[in-house]
């Protein structure tokens, strides 16, 4: 039987009208009590090997199921009402079933499927259960491989399915061109070489929206089939199709709220009228969250609504509901940050939001965990953008200029939370800019100079990369043989790709340079070099412009910005020193209602909001001169934020296992508490992209040490066969770092580096700070093995651990 974890309050969320307090989220599941410290049982005989065999670390069942979710699913608190019966002698299966249905309705991609996994291993006969594991990787344009693997091993139970059930199969066997009587292999080693299309994407997603007609044709109260027809026909249109009438849907969407007033398809309007007319959205992104109060999007998806509405108070509240829940899942599931869908995007969104409110503390704490959070070559990388560790620096800098806390920037490059030596050069560009500004600005201008020579650097960098990118592009087209117009257009368009970088940094110089020609009181200079920086935020515009003493164009500049964002606490807080230096008191009153409105929970403490004390005595207003106004009546608040998780990540508290050296002797990991530790768990010496792995670490165990961090391998082999392989070793082949068994997988099993499905180990690599937390893990079908970026990143980590983003950040929260 699967645990079950306690429910949130379904009677509080559909009241919608009281605030009361939700149980707090649940604890990870206690692990078992050590055993007795007794050899393990030796294995005197080998594994009985029986067919299918997969390759150590990858799933009996085919390349479909190499990837996503390894453990088991619980039944979790929180997750969407939804009614979808399927054919299955197992009601817990049906429950699993349901969720996944509801955690895709969420967007919970990753844990839609395992709980669709988890329905197929209670009952391995269900067809639907892999009919959803296909839909969970419906919308993942790198994973059509795995959903048609999955639609395959559906099709192939279909007559075991009603006729209902048949439909849903038939559509999706259609979209991916399935036969029933052609399969592939389970174990086939290439999905994508075993698929060629006869037709085109476009196509074969629109015969889908007429299948789904059909299934609600025959099934006209089915409001599953209407809310997956909805989403459907929005999916389509990353897909050549487009939406010429938006109504029709809406009207669909009516009919499933109809029977259903809090259906997560509330999500699915949101998406339907965002850019389009969000008003039509309010009051689903007010009730999505609700709809799901434990899948973290739906509270996010509420925010676009009121964003584009340009009420970020509201926006910042549902952001904040995104994250706490976000971090009590990877708390309760021990998963790091980089695999959480849409996670970085509604952590930095929130860290804007506050901004806007003002909440410059809570935006810096926010910006500052950001760049605390673990780094992957794959998952998580500084270059590319849209990835959290390409986020995190961009707002982390913003909240310095936007509030003038220059403090803020040192203590973050101090701490390490900011590299200046790696990364995109445009943002190491943008941070050397903000040091030599502030240092212009007090006239310190050697200090300004130094910051200036580090941008020259940075451009010149750029410029040869760029130009190396475009001999490459030469070198390719040449040996493809391409004529001179083919081989030209090739390296303009190297040239293109990455001209907006070449933009940004000298856009940095040239501001830099106009500040500090303004402090060494060259006025024409300044302005001429102000001219050639391209200065997209008004903020940083009107500031120089008021140094330079145009306070009417900085005034206007500020105006400009505030019809866009008429809420900015920033720019009015700007405004209302401009029109105070103009002289203009009569307007002083009305603007400063304006920002006290606007910033209920401003961090009055901020250099910006502290530059205006003068003005709100001079004013007669009080030192505290935020307004608390009411929440509006159209947004109800149906939990206390605390009770949904905690604001910022941190990483979780690492389990406690035992393993074997070659000597038979017991060891605890807990050993290694006090001293920072890789622990790699490998799948034995018969493995060889283990021991590929292993290998790969040997020349780099002394650089490990050097930085302070200590190596431990865990394998699977038992202690005889741990002896044998050790002792088989020449000298010049041993390892430097001990090696120990875990015949009984009981460290795996803890670490999770574990197949709930398949009973069988995995890969996994992981390090564990010296307090004993997780910082980092990768655990898969392969070992990992780019272990000079681990170790790099090891040591950013580590150092950034006496400096936590409150500490970094000068933060605490001024929430209101």
């Amino acid at each position: 039987m699967h645990r079950v974890l306690p429910g949130f309050s379904l009677a509080l969320l559909l009241s919608m009208n009281a605030r009361a307090q939700e149980p707090a989220p649940p604890a990870p599941e206690p692990l078992a009590e050590p055993k007795a410290q007794t050899e393990p049982q030796e294995q005197t005989e080998p594994r009985a090997q029986t067919e299918p065999v997969a390759q150590e670390g990858h799933s009996l069942h085919g390349q479909a199921f190499d990837s996503g979710p390894r453990q088991a699913a619980l039944l979790l608190p929180g997750m969407p009402s939804v009614r979808f019966p399927v054919t299955t002698s197992s009601s817990e299966a049906q429950a699993f079933f349901e969720q996944g249905i509801g955690q895709f309705h969420g967007f919970w991609f990753f844990e839609a499927e395992r709980s669709f996994r988890q329905a197929a291993a209670l009952d391995p006969s269900c067809a639907m259960a892999y009919w959803g594991m296909s839909l969970a990787n419906f919308d993942n344009d790198k994973g059509q491989d795995r959903a048609r693997g999955f639609a395959a091993e559906a099709l192939r139970r279909r007559d075991q399915a009603s006729e209902r059930e048949r439909r849903w199969i038939d559509a999706w066997a259609a979209l991916y061109e399935l036969d029933a009587a052609q399969l592939p292999a389970p174990r086939a080693a290439n999905a994508a070489e075993i698929w060629k299309a006869k037709r085109s994407e476009k196509e074969r997603r629109r015969e889908l929206v007429r299948k789904l007609e059909e299934i609600v044709r025959a099934e006209p109260e089915n409001i599953e089939a209407l809310a997956l027809l909805a989403v459907t026909i929005w999916f389509n249109t990353d897909h050549g199709h487009s939406i010429s009438s938006h109504q029709p849907i809406d009207f669909m969407l009516d009919r499933v709220f109809a029977a259903a007033p809090l259906h997560p398809a509330h999500h699915y309007r949101i998406h339907l009228w965002d850019n389009e007319k969000a008003e039509l959205a309010l009051r689903s992104a007010v009730l999505s969250g609700p709809s799901g109060p434990g899948i973290a999007h739906l509270w996010h998806m509420g925010g676009h609504i009121f964003d584009e509405l340009q009420r970020p108070r509201e926006a910042a509240w549902l952001q904040e509901a995104s994250s706490r829940v976000d971090h009590a899942a990877m708390q309760r599931d021990r998963v790091m940050p980089f695999l959480i869908h849409n996670y970085g995007h509604n952590q930095e969104w929130l860290s804007r939001s506050c901004m806007q409110l003002g909440r410059r503390s809570d935006a810096l704490r926010i910006a500052a965990n950001l760049l605390e959070l673990p780094r992957h070559p794959r998952w998580n990388r500084p270059e590319q953008a849209r990835d959290i560790a390409w986020y995190a620096p961009q707002r982390a800098l913003d909240v310095v200029e936007r509030f003038e806390d220059w403090e803020a920037l040192e203590r973050l490059v101090v701490s390490g939370h900011l590299l200046l030596g790696t990364g995109d050069r445009a943002l190491r560009a943008s941070a050397h800019g903000l040091f030599g500004r502030a240092a212009a600005q007090r006239s310190a201008l050697d200090e300004a100079e130094r910051a200036r020579a580090a941008i020259v650097a940075l451009r010149d960098e750029e410029r040869a990369a760029r130009f190396e990118r475009a001999g490459a592009a030469e070198d390719a087209a040449l040996a493809e043989k391409g004529d001179e117009e083919k081989v030209h257009e090739a390296m303009k368009k190297a040239l293109r790709e990455h001209a907006s970088a070449q933009r940004a940094i000298e856009s940095e110089l040239a501001f830099l340079e106009a500040w500090m020609a303004l402090a060494r009181g060259e006025k024409d200079a300044a302005r001429a070099h102000f001219e050639r920086a391209n200065i997209h935020q008004p903020y940083p515009a009107a500031d120089f412009l008021r140094a330079l003493g145009d306070l009417e164009k900085a005034l206007a500049k500020i105006d400009e910005g505030l019809g866009k964002a008429k809420r900015d606490a920033a720019l009015l807080a700007r405004r209302l020193r401009l029109l105070h230096e103009l002289g203009r008191t009569d307007e002083l009153g009305a603007a400063f209602d304006a920002l006290a409105s606007a910033t209920p929970g401003a961090d009055l403490e901020a250099p910006l909001f502290a530059s205006l004390a003068p003005i709100a005595a001079a004013c007669e207003r009080a030192a505290d001169w935020r307004w608390n106004d009411p929440w509006p009546e159209d947004f109800e608040r149906p939990v206390e934020l605390p009770s949904l998780g905690p604001l910022t990540w941190s990483p979780y508290l690492a389990p406690s296992g035992r393993c074997w050296n070659e000597e038979g002797l017991a060891f605890e990991l807990d050993e290694w508490r006090g001293k920072p530790v890789v622990l790699i768990f490998f799948l034995g010496f018969d493995c060889l992209h283990c021991v590929e792995q292993l290998r790969a670490l040997r020349p780099l165990a002394k650089s490990y040490r050097e930085a302070g961090i200590e190596l431990l391998a865990i394998g699977t082999d038992g202690v005889a066969e741990l002896k044998s392989d050790l002792a088989a070793l020449a000298e010049e082949e041993r390892f430097p770092f001990p090696i120990y068994a875990d015949p009984d997988l009981e460290a795996f099993r803890a670490y999770r580096a574990y197949d709930d499905f398949e009973k069988a180990p995995l890969h996994g690599t992981f390090l564990v700070d010296a307090r004993g937390r997780v910082r980092w893990q990768d655990v898969g079908a392969e070992p990992f093995l780019e272990l000079e970026f681990l170790r790099e990143e090891a040591q950013r980590l580590l150092r950034l651990e006496s400096a936590p983003a409150e500490e970094a950040s000068g933060a605490g929260s001024s929430q209101r």
